[in-house]
C-alpha cells in the first residue's frame, strides 16, 4: 500500500509540473526534444494571449485558435497547416518559413509580420491584413481573397501569385439563393 501511495504521488508530482502539448514537428534547437514546453494545448488555443515567445518548428497542425494573439512571437519554420485561426492578431511575428497550408486565416492581422517563404497555399484570406514582407518568396496557390483582403501595397495584381478573387456572398444573395431551393421542385419519375 506504501509504495501505491509513493508511486501515486510521484505521478501527480510529474504530472502537475508537466507543460502543455505543444511540440516541434522537427528538432530544430537540437536539444533531442520535441517538446516545447508550453503551458498551452493546440487542442484549444481560442482566444489565448501569446507574445513575445519562441516556438521555431512547432506543430500547430490542425490548432483551434480562433482570436487568438501571437503578437511578437518567432514562429519560424512552425506549421499551422489546417488550423482554425480566425478574427486573431499574428502583428509584428516572425513567420518566416512557416507553412499555413489549408488554414482558416478568415480576418487574420498579420500586419507589420513578416511572411517571407510561407506556404500559404488554399487559405481563406477574407478580410485578411497582410505582412510586411517580399511576397514572391511565398507560395499562394489557391489562396481566396475578396474585396476587403488588405494588401501590402505593392501587390496590384493579387492573381499574379496565384491567389483566387472569390468574393463571400453577401446576407442578401445567400437569402435568395435559399429561397430558390425552396421554390424548385424535383420531378420524380
Amino acid at each position: 500500500m506504501k509504495l501505491q501511495l509513493i508511486a501515486c504521488a510521484v505521478a501527480t508530482a510529474i504530472t502537475s509540473s508537466s507543460f502543455g502539448d505543444i511540440y516541434q514537428w522537427f528538432d530544430g534547437d537540437g536539444d533531442g526534444s520535441l517538446s516545447l514546453n508550453s503551458p498551452y494545448s493546440t487542442d484549444d488555443l481560442a482566444n489565448v494571449g501569446i507574445s513575445d515567445v519562441t516556438y521555431w518548428w512547432g506543430d500547430f497542425t490542425n490548432a483551434y485558435a480562433p482570436s487568438s494573439s501571437w503578437t511578437g512571437t518567432n514562429l519560424h519554420y512552425a506549421d499551422f497547416s489546417g488550423a482554425n485561426l480566425r478574427y486573431g492578431v499574428f502583428a509584428y511575428a516572425n513567420l518566416t518559413n512557416a507553412i499555413f497550408a489549408n488554414a482558416d486565416l478568415y480576418s487574420r492581422n498579420f500586419s507589420f509580420s513578416d511572411l517571407s517563404n510561407a506556404d500559404l497555399r488554399n487559405t481563406d484570406l477574407y478580410w485578411l491584413n497582410g505582412g510586411q514582407n517580399d511576397w514572391d518568396t511565398n507560395i499562394w496557390t489557391g489562396a481566396l481573397y475578396d474585396d476587403d483582403t488588405i494588401f501590402p501595397s505593392w501587390v496590384e495584381n493579387p492573381e499574379s501569385y496565384g491567389l483566387i478573387y472569390s468574393p463571400i456572398p453577401t446576407p442578401a444573395t445567400l437569402a435568395l439563393l435559399s429561397l430558390a431551393g425552396f421554390t424548385t421542385r424535383r420531378r420524380r419519375f
